[in-house]
């Protein structure tokens, strides 16, 4: 009896969500499609507009001006030279190693 009745509240909880999740869905597909139409009038307009020779043009919007940012040279410091480990060998230009030819 209690397997039947969570069986019986599990398929309805699943069957809720599925309905909420399409719901969701077809409420985004319809705000898409009116900004799709919106936008789709927008342009027919202004390619009328276009056809007709007329200029269009953007809004102008108020952009304060701002001066560009002073780059200030980067103070890196210097690496330390390592005077402890192992010494360096230098070998004759010319000498190919062994391993090179």
């Amino acid at each position: 009896m209690l397997d039947t009745m969570f069986s019986a509240v599990l398929s309805a909880v699943i069957a809720m969500l599925f309905t909420l999740t399409a719901i969701a869905t077809l409420l985004a597909i319809a705000d898409s499609m009116l900004k799709a139409r919106k936008a789709y009038a927008r342009l027919m307009n202004e390619a009328a507009l276009m056809q007709a020779s007329f200029a269009v043009t953007a809004a102008m919007q108020k952009m304060p001006v701002q001066s560009a940012p002073v780059q200030r040279a980067r103070v890196m410091a210097m690496p330390q030279r390592r005077t402890q480990g192992l010494p360096v060998q230098l070998r004759p230009a010319g000498l190919v190693p062994a391993y090179a030819a």
